[in-house]
């Protein structure tokens, strides 16, 4: 996939660097404006679990459909939004590798796709909201090299020939000496200068 790294490694690494960044989440930052245009902190923490539980009902079922956003979350407060974080990603942590783990492809909106890409797709979404998170909340954490070199390695792929701004906002340019992190973040649209 990624030299030596799986899908499912990088899904792993990811959600270690997703938990430590919603563990930053107090009371306070939950209606903060985060990197992501129409979200706030409570409605981005929302949006990855409501993530999580599609990528492991679709590791259940072989098929992913990714339903329309329903916008901004209820009153949850920070505790169970945090709590639902890590119950999620730890049922997709173990849930993974024993659905999708025995299977090459999945359906995803219709179409057959990799099921290591899917599993990089959800890491990227993870590793990268994590980010958004860190920044919103006040206690920015970069990705670490690594994670963000093999992330790159394999975005190309993952974006396809989609047209870029479909998915993300438009990349944002930074210096060419920018460590992967960097990178990363600035070609999904975020400012790694915040």
């Amino acid at each position: 996939m990624t030299g030596s790294a799986s899908g499912l490694d990088l899904l792993t690494r990811a959600v270690s660097f997703g938990r430590d960044s919603v563990d930053a989440v107090a009371p306070h930052h939950l209606d903060r404006p985060t990197p992501c245009a129409e979200w706030n902190v409570r409605a981005l923490l929302g949006h990855l679990n409501e993530s999580m539980a599609l990528l492991q009902k679709g590791a259940d079922s072989g098929c992913l459909t990714v339903p329309p956003s329903t916008g901004p979350g209820g009153a949850e407060s920070s505790a169970e939004l945090i709590a639902e974080f890590h119950r999620r990603s730890g049922e997709l942590l173990r849930g993974w590798p024993a659905s999708a783990g025995s299977r090459d492809l999945m359906e995803v909106g219709g179409l057959p796709l990799a099921t290591d890409i899917v599993a990089v797709v959800g890491a990227i979404e993870i590793a990268v909201h994590g980010w958004d998170l860190g920044i919103a909340c006040g206690a920015p954490r970069p990705i670490s090299a690594e994670l963000a070199s093999d992330m790159l390695t394999v975005l190309p792929v993952v974006l396809g020939g989609a047209p870029h701004e479909a998915l993300f906002a438009a990349p944002v340019v930074v210096a060419p000496t920018a460590g992967p992190g960097d990178r990363l973040v600035a070609l999904l649209g975020r400012s790694p200068t915040r």
